[in-house]
């Protein structure tokens, strides 16, 4: 019970975008005698908080250490082909690594019937091929790659709406109908992984409509923060409570 309120102490701590604090919770329970499947659970939580203050070579040790033990769960794998993407060190072992925490993570959301976070989980893996891609010099498989990122974010949009708004576009269901909360994080999460793809593209305005829309399912919290930073970086405009106008 004690690593149990550790985890969820130190993981509300970085999603309200305070990391070093949520490090802080990681680290105290990883000092105890914990079973293998809890401390690989930290660990990985301790490594995206440390991905989250920039500290990258730390982060791939903890994730590293994660990856030895072994995570069935793909929660490891993706965060260090992140770390891996984040530091250009290896980009082919990126990518593995990005389809390996996919298809580990297949049976759990396809068992839990949920579509749109299926959908949004493959939006993400497409992000991070994309970036990988990009960091190879592929640069017409990362468009394609970032292409079928937005199909799948639409589709999950689309997913998460009644029937009779399946028409609309997906600026107008953001605006009209915004993601629920148990959803509001992974949205946010996956549009703002798609601006910074379209950013690094060098295609400035589509990203700014995504950082947007993160903007606005993250109420006050770490991807709020860094869908402003990122906006602030390409000279957009600043974030505002309204949906993106045209994603494509």
């Amino acid at each position: 019970m004690v690593a149990f309120a550790l985890r969820r102490k130190g993981l509300d701590a970085v999603l309200a975008g305070r990391p070093i604090e949520g490090e802080g919770f990681f680290r105290t329970a990883l000092e105890e005698a914990l079973p293998e499947g809890e401390r690989v659970r930290f660990l990985v939580c301790l490594g995206d908080a440390l991905i989250d203050q920039a500290l990258y070579d730390e982060a791939e040790q903890q994730l590293a250490q994660a990856l030895a033990l072994g995570d069935a769960t793909g929660s490891a794998q993706g965060s260090m082909a992140d770390v891996l993407l984040l530091k250009r060190s290896d980009a082919e072992r990126a990518i593995y690594l990005a389809e390996q925490c996919f298809a580990l993570g297949d049976g759990r959301t396809t068992r839990s019937g949920h579509e749109t976070l299926e959908n949004l989980r493959g939006a993400r893996l497409w992000t991070r091929k994309a970036q990988g891609l990009l960091q190879l010099e592929r640069r017409d498989e990362a468009e394609e790659a970032v292409r079928n990122a937005v199909a799948l974010t639409v589709e999950a949009h689309a997913c998460d709406r009644e029937a009779d708004e399946i028409g609309m576009d997906l600026a107008e269901m953001v605006a009209t109908s915004p993601p629920r909360r148990l959803e509001s994080l992974a949205f946010a999460s996956t549009h703002w992984r798609i601006g910074a793809v379209l950013a690094e593209l060098g295609e400035a305005d589509r990203a700014a409509e995504h950082f947007r829309i993160a903007w606005n399912a993250d109420r006050g919290g770490k991807y709020r923060m860094l869908a402003e930073q990122a906006l602030n970086r390409i000279g957009a405009p600043a974030a505002r409570a309204e949906a993106a106008r045209d994603l494509r």
